[in-house]
């Protein structure tokens, strides 16, 4: 399947987003802030990956692969938080 070029732009804006919000929620983790307001910040994180997973799914017009993408990124940006 080809993409057109501004779509490949657009996917890489979406897989940086999910990367930042990923690193977020992952440092919500460990982070200091306790209950409702923790899980109240890694919800929003997890709400706005799932935004720009649907917006793949809109650009690449197939939702599974939307979501290897988005699985294929959370990977990566664990493995950076690992290093």
């Amino acid at each position: 399947m080809t993409i057109p070029e501004r779509n490949e732009s657009t996917i890489r804006d979406l897989l940086r987003t999910i990367d930042t919000e990923y690193q977020a929620a992952q440092l919500g983790l460990s982070g200091l802030a306790l209950g409702t307001s923790m899980h109240s910040f890694i919800s929003a994180r997890m709400e706005r990956i799932e935004g720009a997973r649907r917006e793949l799914v809109q650009l690449v017009g197939d939702e599974d692969a939307a979501s290897r993408l988005v699985i294929e990124q959370m990977n990566k940006s664990a493995d950076k938080g690992e290093s």
